[in-house]
């Protein structure tokens, strides 16, 4: 007994140990990695002026789809395709026969239907099965309800006998699939369920493809939901990883340092984590588009970028032991961008680093682009600005970095003035990187010998008369080498000359591939972006 007691005292002291052992290497907050993820495919969105959900689809898999339906987190089977044909998924009303006849009584046992549904096929009647929160038998496809009255007369009792049939009309919400010879196969339409199609566990790569576009090939599941005045909102469903397949190469390039690739996947990772509820108004967590990450799916895979994901696996960047906002970008010209000075937030981590390992010579790198005043001024209209005639542009606030945080543009009118990343996307331009010329420009030599470029609007002048202001619409100036130039005194074109591509707020891609050139690992690269993070 007396050792029996030792033992368990023993014991207890091992396990306060290995408690505060266990304690002492582990963060103090436990971060939960996704394990699945919905990405929107196709959806309408007034948000983001998004129109792409879709009335009509095909869809297939090499060794053959799985259809049913999830409720309550439980999957129901209602139809498995063996073949690798496409079937076709409709929203009925754009069917142009979207009547049909239900036969007899409902039923909540699938097992029961599908013995009903054996003995109507043999009795000579093509009968489909419909989901509407309970299972029913339908039949036909018809244009109008006497089209579906008459055929029950001459068609359905002759071969079942009187029984008990109605007709069904059209629905908004209804989706209806048929087979690669158009015949019907499961009608759904419930809110409380939502149809799902999954490509049979046969498939190795577990894929399905849309519309017969190789381009169009995903990972995972397809669920199909209908939402008020929409077509079809088609999500794919697939493990947070194999979502990352398809994210890493279209967002840094599967050519690049695989260094650069893994700090690219930890930050695809990181960003999804704290993006899950963008859409959750539409059913997903994510689009396809640069709103969320651009994602192609299983097309455009590569070994390379696949590695670098699963080298990474459940890694993120971690601030006080939760997710870090990160953000990523193409280009910064140099130096990278305090988050305040472009979206108005403060985040310590997110502060201005040098870049110093970025080149030059990458697309966009340096830009400039021109605006005619008219142009100028349509811009301004379409956004709702009317400040007249464009007379000028000043800058009045830089950054630290060298960026435009604050910008007047002047008109006739009056005056309207940008902030932070209004600066860059009043014009669309690339960055917030930029100086602005115009053609009515002049250099002018100072008496401390600098010289300044300067407009000659508006600008006061020592005459023979005295000091007086020009206001000439044009004039010619006198330069080097008595060279003579006409200059408008109003500029009617703008030039903007500039640095880096993106809001150049977190990582440089550009930079990020310099650093792992370098012989920088992922790690050290996403700590020098995102200063005093770590990697979980």
């Amino acid at each position: 007994m007396k050792n029996k007691k030792i033992f368990i005292k023993a014991t207890i002291i091992f396990i306060i140990i290995v408690n505060i052992f266990i304690s002492l290497n582990q963060p103090l907050i436990a971060i939960e990695i996704l394990q699945t993820i919905k990405v929107g495919l196709y959806y309408n969105d007034a948000k983001t002026q998004s129109k792409s959900a879709l009335s009509e689809f095909k869809v297939s898999a090499l060794k053959g789809l799985i259809l049913g339906f999830d409720k309550n987190n439980i999957f129901t089977e209602v139809h498995k395709e063996t073949t690798s044909n496409n079937i076709s998924v409709l929203k009925d009303v754009y069917s142009y026969a979207p009547y049909h006849i239900k036969i007899g009584d409902s039923f909540n046992d699938i097992n029961l239907l599908n013995q009903k549904i054996d003995e109507y096929q043999k009795k000579g009647v093509s009968v489909f099965k419909s989901y509407t929160g309970v299972f029913e038998i339908w039949t036909g496809s018809y244009l109008s309800s006497e089209g579906a009255q008459v055929d029950v007369l001459q068609n359905i009792i002759p071969k079942l006998g009187p029984g008990n049939y109605s007709i069904i009309n059209p629905s908004d919400t209804r989706i209806i699939i048929t087979s690669f010879n158009n015949a019907n196969i499961f009608a759904f339409d419930n809110n409380d369920s939502i149809f799902k199609i999954c490509p049979d566990d046969k498939n190795i790569p577990y894929i399905f493809k849309i519309n017969d576009d190789d381009k169009k090939r995903f990972r995972g599941q397809l669920e199909i939901r209908m939402f008020p005045s929409s077509n079809m909102t088609l999500i794919n469903v697939l493990p947070l990883e194999e979502y990352l397949y398809g994210v890493v190469p279209y967002e840094i390039g599967a050519s690049s340092p695989m260094e650069a690739l893994k700090a690219q996947a930890v930050c695809a990772r990181t960003y999804v984590l704290n993006n899950l509820k963008k859409y959750e108004y539409l059913g997903f967590n994510v689009c396809t588009t640069q709103y969320s990450q651009v994602y192609k799916g299983f097309y455009g895979e590569s070994q390379s970028t696949n590695k670098a994901v699963n080298d990474t696996a459940s890694k993120i960047v971690t601030y006080n032991n939760k997710p870090a906002q990160v953000f990523y970008f193409s280009s910064s010209g140099g130096m990278t961008e305090n988050v305040k000075n472009v979206w108005g937030s403060e985040f310590p981590y997110l502060k201005s680093v040098e870049d110093k390992y970025e080149t030059d010579s990458t697309w966009n790198y340096s830009w400039n682009i021109s605006f005619e005043t008219s142009k100028i001024k349509q811009l301004l209209n379409s956004k709702g600005i009317d400040i007249g005639d464009i007379l000028g542009f000043e800058i009045t606030k830089l950054s630290e970095a060298g960026r435009v945080v604050e910008l007047v543009i002047k008109g006739k009118k009056g005056n309207k003035t940008y902030k932070n990343e209004g600066t860059r996307t009043v014009l669309g331009l690339d960055s917030q990187l930029y100086i602005i010329s115009t053609n009515s420009d002049v250099f002018v030599q100072k008496s401390d010998l600098s010289i300044n470029r300067t407009q000659i609007n508006n600008t006061e002048i020592m005459t023979s008369s005295g000091i007086q202001t020009i206001l000439n619409p044009s004039f010619t100036v006198l330069g080097a080498n008595n060279l003579k130039k006409n200059v408008s005194r109003t500029p009617s074109l703008y030039t903007f000359t500039g640095k880096g591509w993106g809001h150049a707020v977190g990582m440089s891609q550009n930079g990020a591939i310099g650093m792992a050139k370098a012989g920088f690992t992922f790690d050290k690269i996403l700590t020098h972006y995102f200063t005093g993070t770590k990697l979980e």
